[in-house]
């Protein structure tokens, strides 16, 4: 992940922070809380398969490591 990815990722996660702490208030109205949370959902989406796509590339580098290792 370079410098403006993980500047996204960071920022993406703090919209996300910043979402929740506003569900977490009481004074939300209804319709703005259910387009909060639908905000929220993609938002974790996005950083959901930004980690699982980190996590693969992490995966793949350990296999060839190990491939290299062994020979």
């Amino acid at each position: 992940m370079n410098s403006s990815e993980q500047q996204n990722f960071e920022k993406q996660l703090q919209q996300l922070e910043e979402i929740v702490e506003k569900l977490d208030s009481s004074d939300v109205p209804l319709d703005e809380s259910l387009k909060l949370y639908e905000e929220g959902i993609a938002v974790y989406r996005a950083l959901n398969k930004r980690i699982t796509e980190a996590e693969q590339k992490i995966i793949d580098i350990s296999k060839i490591n190990n491939e290299i290792d062994i020979n």
